[in-house]
């Protein structure tokens, strides 16, 4: 676990531990479904690009990755980064990524996973949780609807600018 971040362990759930083998494994499966389903819309990452990954994932000061776990075997993940709100002076968490293994969706594991990230923010005195959704991702906009998360004050548009 990252130094400084609070987190209360639950038996289904734990912080990716980046230093060992069967969490490394698992983070890459999962992440290269959620890369190669629809809403992922991506190509998964090679060898080169899955060894770049978890050592910036590992390495980065403000990434938080829960994973999830039933039957004994890791089914969900969520990325998240600590930010900094100038405007509340106090962090916020920004999810990044959300994903639960085709075989176990439609049992209410994102919002289980959803509500540990409103915890782990609330224990690390975060403002607020942002997030990004895909216009065509219905279910999970709805997913999130039911865990109190819509458009703020201000609608704010995601725009992008690759390097």
């Amino acid at each position: 676990m990252k130094q400084g971040i609070v987190f209360r362990e639950e038996d289904d759930f734990h912080l990716c531990r980046f230093d060992e083998e069967a969490d490394r494994e698992a983070f890459c499966r999962l992440l290269n479904e959620y890369m190669c389903d629809p809403m992922g819309d991506a190509e998964p990452l090679d060898e080169e690009g899955q060894k770049r990954l978890l050592e910036g994932m590992a390495s980065h000061p403000s990434s938080v990755t829960l994973m999830l776990t039933c039957d004994g075997r890791t089914v969900g993940l969520i990325n998240g980064f600590f930010n900094f709100s100038t405007f509340k002076a106090k962090p916020f968490l920004s999810i990044h990524d959300v994903y639960v293994d085709r075989e176990y969706r439609g049992r209410g594991l994102s919002r289980r996973m959803m509500g540990k990230m409103t915890e782990i923010a609330r224990d690390n005195g975060c403002s607020k949780i942002t997030l990004e959704v895909r216009e065509d991702n219905v279910p999970a906009q709805r997913s999130y609807k039911s865990e109190g998360y819509g458009d703020g004050d201000h609608k704010m548009y995601f725009w992008e600018k690759y390097l």
